[in-house]
């Protein structure tokens, strides 16, 4: 994560934050403020590499409750009009289809996600790399 924030000031982002760890969970992410909103830059396949080992360390399957909790989210879904709306994986993520794809494929499916959000354990899904088996 440091190497993004490396890579983003020497292309045209000289404000680029670190990263900070979060006391509470251990997780590592960077502050919402001066992060560009999704640029094409040279540094994407260092934060495609950067999220995906954030994602390794989330391996850890969902208990039964969330599961069920998950799939009435998917459900939910399916039923506000995304038929192609996966169920999760056994660790909670959501192998969505290529349309659906960040960075803004989810922007399609905004109105669904806020009327179906109440069945999912913490308010935010989790989207599973392609090929990953959730891991």
């Amino acid at each position: 994560m440091r190497a993004v924030s490396t890579c983003m000031r020497a292309n045209g982002y000289p404000n680029f934050p670190d990263p900070t760890q979060n006391p509470e969970t251990g997780e590592w992410d960077f502050p919402s403020q001066g992060v560009p909103r999704r640029a094409k830059t040279s540094c994407d396949s260092l934060v495609r590499q950067a999220k995906a080992l954030h994602r390794k360390k989330d391996t850890q399957k969902v208990s039964a409750a969330e599961m069920a909790k998950l799939r009435q989210f998917a459900k939910c879904m399916r039923q506000q009009g995304v038929a192609d709306w996966p169920d999760p994986d056994e660790y909670g993520g959501f192998a969505v289809p290529a349309r659906l794809n960040p960075p803004n494929g989810m922007k399609q499916v905004e109105t669904q996600q806020q009327a179906c959000i109440k069945y999912v354990p913490g308010g935010k899904i989790r989207i599973a790399p392609p090929g990953s088996g959730g891991k």
